[in-house]
């Protein structure tokens, strides 16, 4: 779907329904996406995971939050989590921006176990992030 396409369709007054695709709607893995690693200070071992919406999501986000005149593929970031085990093996607690994105909700089970939720963050801080936001690296 081109941008151009989505905002003529967005322009004319599509339907108010579309209809849903079939099957999950695609995604995009970032490079990152499966990696392990260990922090500078060598006290953390983690893996990554690190994808977003495939271009038709994109579209649909370049739509609602994007720049005008930016490539639409810009405007959406990558929801990450690092799941991180200290020297003894633990995991180590999740913590919204430092191993987990900036997310609106989550909920993370271990074991087929719900965890205690993650507070949910405001929506407007991540509908602000673009593309850049990706995970950095633990410090």
């Amino acid at each position: 779907m081109s941008q151009t396409a989505f905002l003529e369709c967005g322009a004319s007054g599509c339907p108010p329904t579309v209809p849903s695709p079939d099957g999950p709607a695609p995604v995009e893995a970032n490079p990152l996406n499966g990696k392990y690693a260990v922090s500078s200070d060598q006290s953390l071992l983690y893996q990554i995971s690190e994808v977003r919406l495939g271009p038709p999501g994109q579209a649909v986000n370049f739509y609602l939050n994007g720049v005008p005149g930016q490539d639409y593929t810009l405007a959406t970031p990558w929801i990450w989590s690092a799941i991180q085990y200290d020297a003894q093996g633990k995991t180590v607690g999740w913590v919204s921006g430092d191993n987990l994105q900036i997310f609106p909700a989550y909920q993370i089970y271990a074991n087929s176990f719900a965890l205690p939720p993650i507070p949910q963050g405001d929506v407007s801080v991540f509908s602000s992030l673009d593309a850049t936001s990706q995970y950095r690296g633990q410090q």
